[in-house]
């Protein structure tokens, strides 16, 4: 059976199709650049995410004499940085949105919408919790500060102090 006509008609309907996506070429591209700005805006987020984590877990096993200060201090400059960038992304994948809204395609005006809304949800929740890990890094070194001076007597020794000192050098 000769199906050389079905194939050609098949072939050139299957050109129409194609000549026609190809005249939706520039939204395809802005969507897959939109996508590819989103997919790094979350990448950002877990990372930085990440390196909370490792904060928070040395900001919580610091001892009164095993503080790793210089480590705590070079991750909180590093989340300071990361968090910055990261809402200055946000903030321009805010923009996208907000000038591609034409109503044309209102389904994938509202999936960037959604998008852009769990990426900025996750950025609060990873500034959030940096807030928190450097409210607790402060009590902590409070506390340490308390402690040493326990210690140390405050280096002036305190009447009980002093008589227990002068009572065991009598002995």
């Amino acid at each position: 059976m000769d199906r050389t006509k079905e194939f050609a008609e098949l072939a050139r309907t299957s050109g129409k199709s194609s000549s026609a996506a190809r005249s939706n070429v520039p939204a395809v591209k802005s969507q897959s650049a939109f996508n590819e700005a989103a997919a790094e805006i979350a990448r950002g987020v877990h990372k930085t995410s990440q390196v909370l984590a490792k904060l928070t877990k040395l900001v919580q096993s610091q001892g009164l004499f095993d503080d790793p200060t210089e480590e705590i201090n070079r991750l909180i400059f590093r989340i300071k940085q990361e968090l910055g960038e990261l809402n200055s992304k946000c903030d321009s994948a805010q923009q996208y949105v907000d000038g591609q809204k034409r109503g044309l395609n209102s389904g994938v005006d509202t999936h960037h919408t959604n998008v852009v809304g769990y990426l900025k949800t996750g950025l609060a929740h990873a500034t959030k919790d940096f807030k928190s890990i450097l409210e607790v890094r402060s009590h902590k070194i409070k506390d340490q500060q308390n402690r040493k001076k326990e210690l140390t007597g405050g280096g002036v020794l305190s009447p009980m102090r002093a008589n227990a000192h002068l009572g065991a050098q009598n002995k």
